[in-house]
């Protein structure tokens, strides 16, 4: 089986720098982890995805993130988006709410035009 794909550096949208990242396929009794309901997560340069032939959008989506990683580091991303989902949590967000207002999440869905 095919588990990890070169990411195709056009998905990166403009206003973004593409870098070497890869598609990974969760194997089936790990697609609930580490994000249940959606669609891909992104550590570092590894995007978690159900299957290879993912959506475009969701791609650049997640393109985005990768660039955020390179951007931030490892520990100034993870960090901040870590606190800012607690805060919006703090809020009275609820889980949904928070992950939208964390301002990582407004970037990629501004600049990939998905999400």
């Amino acid at each position: 089986m095919d588990v990890a794909r070169p990411l195709d550096p056009a998905v990166f949208p403009p206003g973004t720098e593409p870098s070497r990242a890869w598609t990974v396929v969760l194997p089936r009794p790990l697609r609930l982890l580490p994000t249940p309901g959606y669609g891909a997560t992104t550590l570092g340069p590894l995007v978690f995805v159900h299957r290879h032939d993912e959506e475009r959008g969701l791609l650049a989506h997640e393109s985005v993130h990768v660039w955020q990683w390179r951007s931030k580091g490892v520990f100034g991303f993870a960090a901040s988006y870590l606190l800012q989902y607690l805060g919006g949590l703090r809020k009275g967000l609820g889980a949904n709410g928070a992950y939208l207002a964390i301002s990582f999440e407004e970037e990629a869905r501004r600049l990939s035009g998905h999400g």
